[in-house]
């Protein structure tokens, strides 16, 4: 097992740790309701409760992840190359819906005069 993991790509173990960490943050923000989930795929799977949301989002990583590695053995350099992309792609997007989505609220409970544009957009039981 230990000689399985080490034949993992390091773009493997970086796009599973940004995984890890957006759904970490994403179920303690929405439990404490200061944020819901931006991508309304995972927020389909979040509405059937978190036990669900952590399984999808799993299989929505391992699948393509398994995809990836099982590719790098006949096209190495093109694997490298494009799971780096996914990477960029991967945080890129992630920095764009936080601020997108979640700032304002995170925003609006430190600061109750912080006023913003998408409180009408929220779905009902989040914001000030």
């Amino acid at each position: 097992m230990a000689l399985a993991l080490r034949r993992l790509s390091i773009e493997t173990y970086i796009i599973a740790l940004i995984a890890m960490v957006d759904l970490v943050l994403t179920i303690n923000l929405v439990q404490s309701e200061r944020a819901y989930e931006g991508n309304p795929i995972m927020n389909f799977y979040l509405g059937h409760g978190i036990p669900m949301l952590i399984l999808m989002k799993s299989m929505m990583t391992a699948l393509p992840l398994l995809i990836l590695e099982y590719a790098k053995h006949h096209r190495p350099d093109f694997v490298k190359k494009w799971s780096r992309l996914a990477i960029c792609a991967y945080l890129g997007v992630y920095g764009f819906m936080f601020v997108k989505v979640n700032l304002p609220t995170l925003m609006a409970e430190q600061h109750p005069d912080y006023h913003w544009q998408m409180a009408k957009e929220l779905p009902p039981g989040y914001g000030t």
